[in-house]
């Protein structure tokens, strides 16, 4: 007999609501028939919430934790669009995997299974990505936390509900150290929903004074873990930050949390019914089974729902906290608020818990009220290269502008980085944003930026990046044998206007010779050459320079015997 999940299964069926709507019929339940623990908690998780029979997905899998491409192209993607079909593809929204499904699909890197899952039908892409992926999916909303700006939120049905949406779904897992602590997710789900929400604080843990510090790569982490602590403070829940760099000390009756950055779980908190928490960390999810990882130790000590990573999933290809909060803050459930803030799809990301738990179904004040705030944008690029491309910043108000308009000052926090078309814009009298350009000069090396608006008491701000022309030099590999041929590749930060770029080549040692110039031919962001290399007595480290109007970019080649 499978052992008992313990006291929280006697809590009766939680309503599965998101914004009014029922969405236990939208949810495909997944189980290994190799594992007879699979098949107990999805039995569980369908009687908790009430999930219709033919919403349950049986697959059989070589192994309960990974698995290779080619199983899961022949194998398990099979299985699960047959399930598909039979539920109504389109009728479905979530997808739960649970504890002895598979978690990963080893190739070329290690991958989160779950995430290829949510593209199923291979509408996101059909590449696997050796790298990072290089595309948003269609669901995904992207928040600039400095600026303050996001985008009203979309139920995932409503996003569905678009004949011209991308065919995706939130995944899901009931997973975990054991299977009683899997199946317990969905327990503390229904026990918190029944509370009226998680109760106790939230512990937000950032790393520095974020004073001129730019919402740009590693700074995307730390503004966002800011910006979700401001809306759990918003809502009137009491909140514990912590900018030291070192991560936070100690959360005690932690309902929400979000912070960097160890490699390993450090047992500092205690986690109320319903905890929802995160750790923008490498591999958080390594082995969510095992091990001192993040995602199997906050399962064993409490928390109900959380997210991590099979292997390095780059901070960029993490949840975000601030617009997961913010979401769940507004009334969406947990399927929603993570898959809106996830930018990659087929790459590291694993979720746990059940994605029908609605912490706040009618949301918290002032959040749930839909109200405007005010904010500064910047438009894509927010990338650009100096004296070359535009940016387009907006800034908006939560009220219209009083007579004779409201003017904002424009500085930047190095000075003369990036330069507007004025020193200062208005929003007309009656508007509630204005719109503008915003130039850069040419740079020789590449420079984070923040850009401020300010009018009377309120300052506004938000990052931009302005880089070189030229991005790197490169080599077809980092070692060759002396009187052998090899390619290299000059690459660009954005496609060469008419006329080409020409960039300049040099070598330091006669033992590898390379063109004295190359071009890049107009409407190309790359161009390869070639490298002729002459035989060495010793190992030899020979430095390539690329040079385009003053920016330079090397790279080392190995001569060997």
């Amino acid at each position: 007999m499978f052992p008992s999940f313990g006291t929280l299964f006697m809590i009766s069926v939680g309503c599965a609501c998101a914004f009014g709507q029922s969405l236990a019929s939208r949810v495909l339940v997944i189980h290994n028939t190799n594992v007879p623990e699979s098949v107990s908690v999805a039995d569980h998780y369908v009687q908790q919430r009430s999930i219709p029979a033919s919403n349950r997905c049986a697959i059989t899998s070589s192994s309960a934790e990974f698995v290779s491409l080619d199983e899961y192209r022949t194998a398990i993607q099979p299985s699960i669009r047959a399930c598909l079909n039979t539920a109504g593809a389109s009728n479905i929204l979530y997808i739960v995997m649970t504890f002895g499904v598979p978690y990963g699909i080893a190739d070329r890197r290690r991958y989160a299974l779950d995430s290829f899952v949510a593209d199923i039908w291979d509408r996101y892409t059909t590449r696997v990505f050796p790298s990072a992926p290089n595309a948003t999916h269609g669901y995904y909303s992207d928040a600039q936390a400095e600026g303050g700006y996001y985008e009203p939120f979309l139920p995932l049905a409503a996003y569905r509900n678009d004949p011209r949406s991308m065919l995706i779904y939130s995944v899901w897992r009931l997973d975990g150290p054991t299977a009683a602590l899997a199946g317990g997710l969905v327990d503390k789900a229904i026990a918190a929903e029944q509370a009226g929400g998680p109760t106790g604080q939230g512990c937000f843990d950032w790393r520095f004074d974020l004073t001129g510090f730019p919402d740009l790569d590693f700074g995307n982490g730390d503004w966002d873990i800011f910006r979700a602590s401001d809306f759990v403070r918003q809502a009137g829940i009491a909140t514990t930050v912590d900018t030291d760099p070192a991560e936070i000390a100690a959360c005690s009756n932690a309902a929400f949390y979000s912070g960097w950055y160890s490699l390993s779980y450090r047992d500092v908190f205690t986690w109320n019914t319903g905890a929802i928490g995160w750790h923008l960390d490498s591999a958080s999810a390594y082995d969510p089974r095992g091990g001192t990882y993040w995602v199997p130790n906050a399962i064993a000590k409490g928390i109900a729902v959380t997210t991590g990573a099979v292997d390095e999933p780059y901070l960029q290809g993490m949840v975000r906290p601030s617009g997961a909060f913010r979401n769940l803050l507004q009334g969406a459930n947990v399927g929603d608020a993570f898959l809106r803030n996830t930018r990659w799809l087929k790459w590291e990301i694993l979720n746990f818990g059940d994605p029908l738990y609605t912490p706040f179904p009618g949301g918290r004040a002032p959040l749930n009220a839909g109200a405007a705030a005010d904010y500064f944008h910047i438009s894509n690029p927010r990338r650009v290269v100096g004296a070359l491309q535009l940016a387009t910043g907006t800034i908006g108000l939560a009220s219209p502008a009083s007579a004779g308009g409201r003017t904002f000052s424009i500085g930047y926090f190095y000075s003369g980085t990036v330069l507007t078309a004025q020193p200062s814009v208005t929003v007309p009298e009656g508007q509630t944003s204005v719109t503008f350009p915003i130039a850069s000069t040419h740079r020789i090396y590449n420079l984070n930026d923040v850009i401020y608006a300010t009018s009377d008491s309120l300052q506004l701000h938000n990052s931009i990046s302005v880089v070189t022309m030229l991005s790197s030099v490169a080599t077809q590999t980092s070692a060759v044998q002396g009187g052998k041929r090899l390619l290299g590749g000059v690459n660009l930060n954005a496609r060469a206007g008419d006329g080409g770029v020409t960039v300049a080549l040099s070598s330091d040692n006669p033992a590898v010779a390379v063109p004295a110039t190359v071009t890049i031919p107009a409407g190309a962001a790359s161009v390869t050459f070639t490298i002729a290399t002459a035989p060495v007595g010793a190992d030899t480290n020979v430095t390539i320079t690329a040079a385009h109007e003053g920016a330079n970019s090397t790279t080392i080649l190995n001569v060997t015997p």
